[in-house]
């Protein structure tokens, strides 16, 4: 359990921005890590210092099954996404924000291991890739609750000059950004 630590969102004075950490890495496949800082991951870091990156990519910061979903199986036909979409959890408000928050936790270790790093080793590559795929399923689970929502909504919205795909597809690109 994560508690109720706020994200920390910084606010520029000539225009509005997320806090969002750039690190750059030794690889060619991920130039870049992005995360949003959270004053919370020191914290994190005193409880899992020790924890070998295996083990941490095993944690869930809730009790939800994560699978991966395939976001655009929309292609397979409409009854198939449907039914895979409809095996993702519901998220409460607090569990999306845990599940958030430990994305963002393991972005940021990932980070951290190749921050200063002129060169990859291979054991370095191998837990920085362990940790952005975790970060990603964290992600895609996000985005598979939350596009139920734009499911539901679709299907209410749905007449002759709005096909239910057309709706779908204009409810997945805002969630993908």
């Amino acid at each position: 359990h994560f508690g109720n630590t706020q994200l920390e969102i910084e606010m520029s004075t000539t225009k509005s921005t997320r806090a969002i950490r750039t690190q750059k890495t030794p690889f060619d496949h991920h130039p870049e890590i992005e995360y949003i800082r959270s004053d919370s991951f020191s914290d994190l870091d005193r409880r899992y210092a020790c924890v070998e990156i295996d083990e941490l990519c095993q944690l869930e910061p809730i009790q939800a099954k994560i699978r991966e979903v395939d976001l655009n199986a929309v292609e397979t036909g409409l009854s198939t996404y449907l039914a895979e979409l409809h095996k993702v959890p519901l998220l409460k408000g607090d569990e999306e924000y845990q599940i958030f928050q430990w994305m963002n936790y393991l972005k940021y270790r990932a980070a951290q291991r190749v921050s200063g790093r002129k060169r990859a080793t291979q054991k370095l590559r191998r837990e920085v890739n362990l940790l952005l795929h975790r970060a990603r399923q964290f992600r895609n689970l996000i985005l598979s609750a939350n596009l139920r929502l734009v499911v539901s909504i679709a299907k209410k919205l749905v007449d002759r000059d709005n096909p239910i795909e057309d709706l779908i597809s204009d409810g997945h690109l805002p969630l993908m950004r």
